[in-house]
């Protein structure tokens, strides 16, 4: 083998890993922005969920609020008019 197809084969051998190297640091960040993108999703939907209980808590408290208000007319009506049953 002589010297000149020797440093050809070097160059090659450097051209190849450096091509490597760049497929690697690709697969790398693709992997990365994967991994902030499943992050976030599970972010939104957590925070989905928590918005649909919120609604689902200030419906009770706007029912439960309603039936107080209903209870203490009744019982000032039986206060003022007596029983009416």
């Amino acid at each position: 083998m002589n010297l000149a197809s020797q440093v050809s084969n070097k160059g090659v051998a450097q051209d190849g890993y450096l091509l490597l190297e760049w497929v690697l640091a690709l697969a790398c960040l693709a992997g990365f922005v994967l991994l902030v993108m499943t992050l976030l999703s599970d972010r939104s939907w957590q925070l989905e969920q928590v918005v649909t209980e919120q609604q689902v808590l200030t419906q009770q408290l706007q029912t439960d609020q309603l039936w107080r208000s209903q209870q203490q007319v009744r019982q000032l009506l039986q206060l003022q008019f007596g029983d009416a049953s």
